[in-house]
């Protein structure tokens, strides 16, 4: 597929990421004064060929002495978070997905989940957002494209070198973003979500390469487009307000005397609303590394 399709798919398992020119890694140091620090755009779920990591990442993580992401690793890896994210995205009682889905995306669910050895009745009661990073995360897995990712890989590492670390947002949030995620928009999100889990593979191919090298523009034209167009809702809930909220801490960086590596999903850095734009805009100097 032609990376110039929209893949709302994409964007999701990215956040969940404007330059146009081709950069060298996806990791920018960011300048006022004397101080600095560095921002990286990250994939959530990688396969081992995407091991080793641009330099870059390396370079920002031994050059500072705390590390931030989106969410406390840990805690949504804690079994007490999991049993969390199930009560949330599960319907009670004789509610089911099928009551919020029309008749012939219910068909083209259980069809879909036929050809994956699956069946409708064994996750009908799971909520739309839930069940669409569900299928995916599944279907990675089966590509051998679902190993531990950025995040989760810099988490190990700084617990390993007992560096200090930090989280934009809190789980219980995060939480809430899956919980909303589709809801209102069931048939929409579910039709997507099949249609390009049927070509994920070299999506996600092409969209870890334009990554790698740090083209912010080309992961936009890759993901954003279309996600603003039919999930402007969404797009606005979990990509802008995000971007909003971690605005401030990230500008109160600059008065602490560490230097912080901010690790968020690649797509919260690009558009304009992204926060490489944002801080372009609000006078910060933004140098992409080597």
């Amino acid at each position: 597929m032609n990376i110039v399709k929209r893949q709302i798919f994409t964007a999701l398992l990215l956040v969940t990421l404007a330059l146009s020119s081709f950069g060298a890694s996806p990791v920018w140091k960011v300048s006022k004064g004397q101080s600095h620090i560095y921002i990286g755009g990250t994939v959530h779920l990688l396969s081992k060929e995407d091991f080793p990591l641009p330099n870059a990442f390396e370079k920002a993580y031994l050059n500072s002495q705390a590390v931030y992401f989106e969410v406390n690793i840990n805690e949504v890896n804690s079994a007490e978070f999991a049993q969390k994210l199930l009560i949330q995205n599960m319907y009670v009682g004789d509610d089911d997905i099928t009551k919020h889905l029309k008749p012939q995306t219910i068909k083209q669910l259980d069809d879909f989940l036929e050809t994956k050895n699956m069946t409708l009745d064994s996750l009908k009661k799971m909520k739309p957002g839930f069940l669409s990073l569900m299928l995916a995360t599944t279907e990675m897995q089966r590509l051998g494209m679902a190993e531990v990712g950025v995040d989760q890989f810099y988490s190990n590492k700084a617990v390993k070198d007992k560096k200090k670390t930090g989280a934009l947002e809190t789980a219980d949030e995060q939480l809430k973003f899956i919980t909303n995620m589709g809801c209102g928009n069931e048939d929409e999100l579910i039709v997507h979500s099949i249609e390009e889990l049927g070509e994920i593979a070299s999506v996600l191919t092409e969209t870890k390469s334009a990554w790698r090298k740090g083209d912010l523009k080309e992961l936009e034209n890759a993901a954003l487009d279309t996600w603003i167009d039919d999930f402007p809702e969404l797009y606005k809930e979990l990509l802008v307000d995000r971007n909003n909220n971690w605005m401030p801490q990230i500008k109160a960086m600059f008065g602490t005397e560490e230097t912080e590596f901010i690790l968020v999903g690649a797509l919260h850095l690009s558009g304009e609303q992204g926060l490489i734009a944002q801080l372009r805009k609000a006078g910060f100097k933004v140098k992409q590394l080597d």
